[in-house]
């Protein structure tokens, strides 16, 4: 975490010669009582001056925080919370801000232990937030909401904002917990005009003048400071005065022309050309003058109050006031469209010359020189990219044109990369030809780049799903790529690991990924490291070493949280994997919660394929969880994703597999058996890695309707193409399907031999949810397993997550006569085995295939909870279903 800026903790300084306003100290005073203190008005009110004075005042210690947009980061905004209070006290909650800048998030465990610090370390405390408007994060203001409902009542929160925080303020202002001061409340009075104009500003106009201005600008305090400006030195001010009308705009640009006239050439002429700063310092301001004035000048007009704020004690660093920022840049624009590329320029220089890159980039965009951007992007933008910070080499090449990027081809490369990751294939692609084109016309070695090209062609090839060409492509890179290229190399490889895990091949593909991250020197390549150790956990999980993906998430994410990572989309993907994993160990708690927060940070901005496969995690634990509603919206938020943007294909196949499944949990039968009918139609005979996920949900689908013969068919040649792939996950979950099928059909000694190929399989990797989420299906072969001492101790672990699940062994006992326990159908049937029916008897008497009443018997066992006809006959007699 960057380092506390100190100037944003100190309380402003309060000018002697202001307006005292005891009216308002006297509603601050009342305040006390209530939870918060809410001081919300538009910008030129004198919000942050009232609260200056009202602190000032009180004996109460206080913590005072200036806000900025930077603080939109939660973790950084509980830092800056911890560091005012620091002023207080010193070294209050350092431990906790140990935690913070270590990368954790603010939880609420960690808010928790941040208001138990302050109820133990203060008896009283006001606490400002100033300028709250800059707060657009909502996880900030859900911080925000925490610490109002939970600090202690000695606390006293006061926000400046503004607009208004996005917080329950009705239900506080209900509850008799808000105290509020608006605009209304802080315009200044017809006396507090008068004083601001005559002793303040030193005016001395007539009483009637005062009302005047008092009632033109409504009580706006910035619009009085802009008239006593402007009529400083004026010996008609009657006139002026007299000529003013209009809304605030109105009057406000009148009067930035009155105050700019009245200064000195000198003067306007420096305002103007630094009015492309955000933040003016002395030297910097000399640089875009071509003066040697800058620090008295900004004295002058700190002295003269001319809307410049300064930003420390030791006045090196200053501000303009936004309104007056903007307006003296619609003046330069106005009269003198000509400088302000020249002033840009400079401005860009000086940034460069005193190491800010990132802000001389800025500049040089706003000057339109895209050729020294270019330059100065190049400077910077592997190491911005080996640090995953490709959100912000886009939104700088993005505003680029494509021909100034097209004379660049690392820059092509570094856009085309950006433009996939978001979905954006087809412009992505328009770039890889633009830098194959450099390459063409240049007479110079390039192999590095034409090896960055390649290794981004397979990159491209990888959101398509094109397994050929992304191994084709990854091959090329990693000849052409020089040695001292360890990043790109390192990234060939990986990308190489995809093309042999879209290929089902994941024992090429985890010796590709291992050789990824052996090449990878993480210490400098931090993000892209992250990136090739997920990659090889991604294989192990399909492999089934379930103890070993849980350590490289351990492992990865005590590196992300060192190089201050936590907050990228890397983590978020490691989270959900994390979390995926977890919940096939049944963790489920821990699994919900990683795989949750992953997703959360995926959302904010980031790879689409990373946010496709947390996606995919999610599923899967609420799935697991049994948390059928969350899982659907998730579908359809994919759904709506893909409509947008492209998406990667074999995501959108395993997006569908768990739709199906979804509709089979929830018992949509019909939804379920549509689609099985239209996609067994139009598959193709040849079986694909990438479509695996949906004829393993085909062959559920079969099974749920009785067809086992087809999905017995179906699931062995999956198997063989699983096991020769070394995908162990996939083996364990078509055995288990295999079991079920064939016990459906009293091949029961078959089907056993199928589970207990599936308890060997899983054993070492230790999977519990794939047994569990099957359900009531597997249980009886479970049991006969565990009889038969087949594993036991294993065995026994997955029966007693089976057991945990009330609702799987616990039958439905009807609380009168058990009836409605089960269908008509179902009765029907269990009226037939009463009599001594076999399969095929009760389905010729009931015109039914011997499969489907297969089925139903099936469905009694469960609902029953029996695991034999004879259980079954004696159980129903004594619920009464039988006579």
């Amino acid at each position: 975490m960057e380092p506390i800026l100190a100037t944003k903790l100190h309380i402003p300084h309060l000018k002697p010669e202001s307006v005292s306003r005891p009216r308002l100290l006297r509603q601050l005073d009342a305040g006390q009582y209530h939870r918060l203190i809410l001081v919300s008005a538009p910008a030129g009110f004198g919000k942050t001056t009232l609260v200056n004075e009202w602190v000032r005042q009180s004996d109460l210690p206080v913590a005072w925080l200036s806000l900025d947009a930077g603080d939109n980061n939660p973790n950084r905004f509980v830092a800056y919370i911890l560091a005012s209070l620091q002023t207080v006290v010193a070294g209050f909650g350092q431990h906790l801000m140990d935690s913070l800048t270590s990368g954790q998030m603010p939880s609420e465990t960690l808010l928790t232990n941040v208001v138990n610090a302050i109820s133990q370390q203060f008896e009283q405390l006001i606490m400002v937030l100033d300028d709250y408007h800059v707060i657009e994060e909502s996880d900030v203001d859900d911080i925000l909401v925490y610490l109002i409902e939970h600090l202690p009542v000695h606390m006293h929160l006061v926000v400046t904002t503004r607009i208004d925080p996005q917080i329950p303020i009705a239900r506080l202002r209900a509850q008799g917990l808000l105290t509020e001061l608006r605009a209304t409340e802080l315009r200044f009075s017809r006396s507090e005009s008068a004083q601001f104009l005559n002793h303040v500003m030193k005016l001395n106009i007539a009483e009637a003048e005062v009302a005047t201005l008092e009632s033109r600008t409504e009580g706006w305090i910035a619009g009085l400071q802009l008239v006593a400006i402007s009529l400083k030195g004026r010996e008609n001010t009657s006139e002026l005065i007299a000529s003013f009308s209009g809304s605030h705009r109105f009057v406000l640009d009148y009067l930035i022309e009155e105050v700019l006239h009245q200064q000195s050439d000198e003067i306007q002429l420096f305002l103007l050309q630094t009015a492309v700063l955000n933040h003016l310092t002395a030297s910097l301001c000399d640089a875009l003058t071509e003066q040697a004035n800058g620090q008295d000048t900004l004295e002058i007009l700190e002295h003269s109050n001319l809307f410049i704020m300064p930003l420390d004690e030791e006045r090196h660093w200053y501000r303009y006031h936004h309104l007056f920022r903007e307006l003296l840049y619609q003046q330069l624009r106005h009269y003198y469209p000509d400088q302000i590329a020249i002033l840009h320029l400079r401005a860009s220089v000086w940034y460069e010359q005193h190491g800010s890159i990132e802000a001389s980039i800025d500049h040089a965009l706003n000057a339109q020189n895209y050729e020294r951007a270019c330059g100065l992007i190049e400077q910077i933008g592997m190491a911005r990219w080996t640090l995953g910070e490709d959100q912000q080499l886009g939104r700088w090449l993005t505003l680029l044109p494509a021909s100034a990027i097209d004379s660049h081809p690392k820059l092509s490369i570094f856009y085309a990369w950006y433009l996939f990751s978001q979905g954006q294939i087809d412009t992505a692609d328009r770039f890889i030809e633009s830098a194959e084109m450099a390459i063409e016309a240049s007479n110079v070695n390039v192999s590095d780049i034409a090896g960055r090209v390649a290794a981004t062609r397979a990159f491209a090839a990888f959101y398509r799903g094109d397994t050929v060409a992304i191994i084709q492509n990854a091959q090329t890179a990693l000849v052409l790529l020089g040695p001292d290229d360890r990043a790109w190399f390192s990234v060939a490889l990986h990308i190489l690991g995809d093309g042999y895990d879209l290929d089902g091949n994941m024992n090429e593909a985890y010796i590709a990924r291992r050789d990824a991250v052996e090449n990878m020197d993480a210490s400098v390549n931090l993000y892209q490291g992250l990136v090739a150790h997920l990659k090889l956990a991604v294989v192990l999980r399909h492999q089934g070493q379930l103890p070993r993906v849980i350590e490289v998430c351990e492992q990865q994410m005590k590196s992300a949280t060192a190089g201050g990572l936590t907050h990228s989309g890397v983590c978020g993907w490691l989270l959900a994997i994390w979390g995926e994993t977890l919940a096939e160990t049944n963790d489920l708690d821990s699994a919900l919660e990683k795989a949750q927060a992953g997703v959360e940070l995926l959302e904010q901005g980031g790879d689409q394929a990373m946010l496709a496969w947390s996606y995919i995690c999610l599923i899967r634990v609420l799935f697991s969880s049994e948390q059928f509603d969350q899982p659907q919206q998730i579908i359809n938020r994919i759904e709506n994703i893909a409509r947008e943007s492209y998406f990667p294909p074999w995501m959108l196949h395993h997006v569908t597999a768990w739709q199906v499944r979804l509709w089979l949990a929830t018992g949509t039968i019909g939804l379920a058996s549509q689609w099985a009918e239209e996609y067994y139609q139009t598959s193709s005979e040849t079986l694909s890695y990438v479509t695996e996920a949906k004829d393993i949900v085909l062959a559920r689908t079969w099974i749920a309707q009785g067809n086992c013969a087809m999905a017995t068919r179906l699931l062995q040649r999956l198997f063989v193409n699983a096991e020769a792939g070394g995908r162990t996950s996939r083996m364990i979950e078509i055995r288990l399907l295999q079991a079920r099928a064939l016990y459906e059909v009293d091949y029961t000694s078959s089907a056993l031999k199928r589970i207990q190929h599936a308890i060997e399989l899983a054993e070492y990797g230790g999977f519990v949810r794939i047994f569990v989420d099957e359900g009531r299906h597997i249980l009886p072969l479970l049991h006969e397993a565990f009889r038969a001492n087949l594993s036991p101790e294993y065995t026994g672990q997955i029966l007693a997550a089976f057991a945990n699940k009330e609702s799987v062994l616990t039958p439905q006992v009807p609380s009168t006569d058990g009836v409605d326990l089960l269908s008509e159908r179902e009765l029907e049937v269990l009226r037939l085995i009463a009599q001594g029916y076999t399969n095929q008897q009760a389905a010729n008497e009931l015109f039914l295939t011997r499969n489907t009443v297969k089925v139903h018997t099936r469905n009694i066992y469960d609902k029953l909870g029996v695991h034999s006809r004879t259980e079954a006959v004696a159980k129903a007699r004594t619920l009464g279903l039988l006579s």
